[in-house]
């Protein structure tokens, strides 16, 4: 994707230019996610541009010097999720749940959270079911905050300390020291 593609090219001239710019954030933009209808089909390429050998973020961590990569952490959020059961177009309509994935060298893996709650199984065979969205994105990216310069996830996300967070979470080992 040629768009993906120079945002890429411009984090990576960033970041080689640090001396400079001191850059601390950066934001991207990859749209057009919104498919109600065959939703494999559209979402799959896309999550290949982003992921896959010799695409985007695989060509950036190729060409990062090791010192710069430990020191990156990538965010990738939407900003809505999807709901429970298919359509008729064999995609599915607008929720509030949602997936965030924090990728880098500094992240500790795993899923944060219970991310099939038995609560919503039984909501499968109902129409127009909707994923309940159990953390908000809040205190994912305040985590990163924090992480990147202690105590600034607060200032960055006020409403942090009253969004929503799953009972039993705690993000505040996803990131190493």
């Amino acid at each position: 994707n040629p768009y993906l593609g120079e945002q890429i090219r411009n984090l990576y001239d960033s970041l080689a230019s640090a001396d400079l710019l001191s850059l601390r954030v950066a934001s991207m933009e990859f749209g057009s996610w919104d498919s109600h209808k065959e939703q494999r089909s559209f979402i799959e390429p896309k999550l290949a541009d982003m992921f896959g050998d010799g695409k985007a973020f695989d060509v950036l961590y190729q060409q990062l010097p090791p010192s710069t990569a430990d020191n990156l952490v990538l965010v990738c959020a939407g900003e809505f999720g999807r709901q429970l059961r298919a359509n008729g177009g064999n995609g599915s309509d607008h929720g509030r749940g949602t997936t965030v994935m924090v990728i880098g060298n500094a992240v500790r893996g795993g899923v944060y959270g219970n991310m099939f709650p038995e609560s919503e199984l039984a909501l499968l065979d109902v129409s127009s079911s909707d994923i309940a969205g159990l953390t908000a994105i809040d205190h994912v990216f305040g985590r990163s905050c924090d992480w990147m310069v202690p105590g600034s996830g607060n200032i960055v996300f006020p409403n942090r300390s009253s969004a929503i967070i799953e009972p039993g979470v705690d993000l505040s080992t996803m990131l190493s020291a």
